[in-house]
């Protein structure tokens, strides 16, 4: 669990295209990229977990993971929700999630804003995700936010970014169905 810092995180699937068997490059950047710290390629896991671990270059500590197992045809990325270091968004206590390389969680999909979202920790373990005034909106259990109205999430609920759909975790669901699923 400390590899985690007990932050929760997004699941979010990358499928195939149907048609050419492809994922969406531009997508899988800037996931790879959030999760590791650069764009580079993240390699498999030392420790034989079905998921790789990645350093930030320049910290002593993890900071970030990426679940690359296949799921069907497509990929599944988990994306630890923190302050990015490097990014350039305004506020310490909001983790900033859009199109824009400033963001802590950078979606580099055509139905994300540059600034879509944010998340905010409430007291205890409660978040909040706030839409930012986005052009495509975001839904929580397939109900659209206001802009810039907070809306508390929870391990499970299902999150849309404009098209792209993410599931909020805890850390100790992450690792609940990580030591459930076969390897």
């Amino acid at each position: 669990m400390q590899l985690l810092h007990g932050a929760p995180l997004l699941l979010i699937p990358v499928p195939a295209d149907s048609e050419t068997g492809t994922h969406d490059q531009a997508l899988l950047d800037s996931l790879e990229a959030c999760t590791s710290g650069s764009g580079e390629p993240i390699p498999p896991s030392a420790d034989g977990l079905p998921f790789s671990t990645a350093t930030v270059p320049g910290e002593g500590e993890r900071r970030g993971s990426v679940l690359a197992r296949m799921s069907g045809d497509g990929l599944l990325y988990a994306v630890v929700l923190h302050k990015r270091p490097g990014s350039r968004t305004l506020s310490e206590h909001r983790i900033c999630l859009g199109r824009s390389h400033g963001n802590d969680v950078v979606l580099r999909s055509p139905s994300v804003s540059k600034l879509h979202a944010w998340f905010a920790r409430g007291e205890g373990q409660q978040y909040f995700v706030v839409d930012a005034g986005s052009h495509n909106g975001t839904r929580v259990r397939d109900v659209l936010l206001e802009p810039r109205k907070a809306m508390q999430v929870g391990s499970g609920d299902v999150i849309q970014f404009g098209s792209l759909e993410a599931t909020f975790c805890t850390p100790a669901d992450f690792w609940d169905v990580l030591a459930a699923s076969p390897r």
